[in-house]
Parts: structure tokens; sequence; C-alpha cells
């Protein structure tokens, strides 16, 4: 879990929010800086990539900020299996129609962010 996530037990879920993909306006500019410059034998520059370019209109980003959304995706992407499933219409605000929006929150929640990466080793 990151340094900046909040923790205590009002938390019920969690999801990644550091250093994930987000689309940036490419007029926005930060440090324009490589990270290494140097020159080749020829006397050519060269450098890395500038990590704070976003001409690409993609950028690198961290935090709750980026994380809420995440979370809210999956959590939008399950409840639009459920009314393709035919047991949730997204119209319904009958009182089994909102238990059912709360258990799938639930079951959201209980996903792990993390799919991708090895349990830690034992002892």
């Amino acid at each position: 879990m990151a340094l900046f996530s909040n923790s205590g037990p009002w938390v019920t879920a969690w999801q990644r929010g550091a250093a994930l993909i987000s689309t940036a306006p490419v007029t926005f500019q930060n440090g324009l800086n490589p990270l290494a410059l140097t020159a080749d034998p020829s006397g050519r520059q060269r450098a890395t990539i500038d990590p704070d370019s976003f001409r690409s209109g993609f950028a690198v980003g961290t935090g709750t900020s980026f994380s809420a959304p995440v979370f809210a995706g999956c959590l939008a992407a399950r409840l639009l299996s459920l009314a393709d499933a035919g047991t949730l219409s997204l119209d319904d605000t009958s009182p089994a129609a909102v238990t059912r929006r709360s258990m799938a929150v639930d079951e959201v929640a209980a996903q792990d962010p993390w799919p991708f990466l090895s349990p830690e080793p034992a002892g």
C-alpha cells in the first residue's frame, strides 16, 4: 500500500493509485529536462527521455485521485455486467436494487487490487 493511502477502520476498499498512466493536456509542460544529457564522441547531444514531457497526451500520476477513479471504473463495470445479465436494472431504485448495488460494491472491494503481484514469501 502506498504511503499516501488512507488507513483506518473506515477504509473498506483499496485500489492501485501509484504510477498510473492517464491523459494530460499536451499544452501542459513541467521541467522540460531529460534525466541525463551527455555528448557522444562526435559532439552530438544524447539524452534520456524527458519524464515531464506531455506532448504525447499521457502522463504518469500517483495519488488517491488516481485510485478512486480506478475503483469507480471497476464498480461501473460490475454494475453493467449485472444489468447485462438481467439481474439489475440501472433505473431500479427499489430496496432490493439498492441492496444488490451494495453487494456489488462489496464484491469489487473484495477483489485483489494487485492480482499481478506474486505473494510475499513466507517466513
